[in-house]
């Protein structure tokens, strides 16, 4: 949540594709692109690949009710966990994904990175709140 979608700055062909592929979304406000994510419901678990806003639109709880709809979207395809990873230095989007219920369930190194891996049981699912900030 804390870098620029970087999808917004591929051509408009690339974006194209990857929403036909039903795998990047786009996170509207009052019609205008605020940010992307990346969503994969081929196989059990769901896997959430990214996340990103645009800096403006950062810190005003959309995070939240983007991943909140993010949740509901993958339990509406009938998917029971959501899955994502992060890096470990990435200390404000990790604090954010366990506000958000997700558990750190392992971590891992890739390229001298550790990577963490955080779960989510959309079943036990709390109602998180929807208050955005201008």
């Amino acid at each position: 949540m804390s870098r620029d979608p970087k999808v917004l700055l591929r051509s408009e062909g690339d974006f194209i594709a990857l929403s036909k592929q039903k795998r990047l979304y786009a996170i509207l406000l009052q019609a205008t692109l605020v940010g992307t994510f990346k969503l994969t419901l081929n196989d059990a678990p769901a896997i959430l690949e990214s996340v990103a806003l645009l800096p403006a639109y950062q810190n005003r709880g959309l995070g939240s009710i983007a991943l909140k709809w993010i949740v509901q979207l993958v339990k509406n395809n009938g998917f029971d966990i959501i899955r994502l990873e992060t890096y470990e230095k990435w200390h404000q989007t990790n604090k954010f994904y366990s506000h958000m219920g997700f558990q750190l369930i392992e971590s891992f190194t890739k390229e001298n990175e550790i990577i963490l891996v955080w779960e989510k049981l959309i079943s036990s699912d709390e109602p998180v709140g929807t208050k955005v900030r201008f």
